[in-house]
């Protein structure tokens, strides 16, 4: 009985064996599988990390050019308000538009009298600015403005004022 018993004892061993060599065995998988998917991710991140790279040279490049474009453009501005200020008064010519839009709040002759008398102030400075070079979207549509449309022309004088050298 005792060999029985020893054998019994011996195959439960061994089967207990085989379980413990099972879970190792899945364990081992497991772990391989984590170590694999860690070298995907670490490659992964490595690959990323490289664009990140990449992409923040081509931001910084992007920022230098922009930089370099308002540099110019504050340079170019510069230029034009140098030029301006010799031929023509700016702060003249935004009064100019506004009082005409003050004419416009009542329709009377007198106020289309001093309408005109401000379009015609408007042309001269027009006409000197001509002579320079310079050239304004904003004074222009301030002198075709018509005193008999503010419904149509009101905005043409709400138009911001910028002035460009012409070659």
């Amino acid at each position: 009985m005792e060999e029985k018993e020893t054998a019994d004892l011996a195959d439960k061993e061994v089967d207990m064996l085989q379980v413990q060599l099972g879970s190792m065995k899945k364990k081992l998988r497991e772990e391989g599988d984590l170590a694999e998917r860690a070298r995907l991710a670490k490659e992964k991140a490595e690959s990323i990390s490289i664009e990140l790279a990449l992409i923040e040279e081509k931001i910084n490049s992007a920022r230098a050019k922009r930089a370099a474009i308002a540099k110019a453009a504050d340079l170019a501005r510069d230029k034009v308000m140098e030029v301006l200020q010799q031929v023509a008064d700016v702060d003249e010519i935004e009064g100019l538009r506004r009082g005409m839009q003050r004419d416009w709040r009542q329709l009377k002759s007198v106020n289309r009298d001093r309408f005109s008398e401000k379009q015609d102030r408007l042309r001269e400075i027009r006409d000197d600015l001509e002579k320079v070079n310079v050239v304004s979207r904003a004074l222009n549509q301030a002198i075709s403005a018509n005193y008999n449309r503010p419904d149509r022309d009101e905005d043409d004088l709400k138009i911001e004022l910028e002035f460009e050298i012409e070659p």
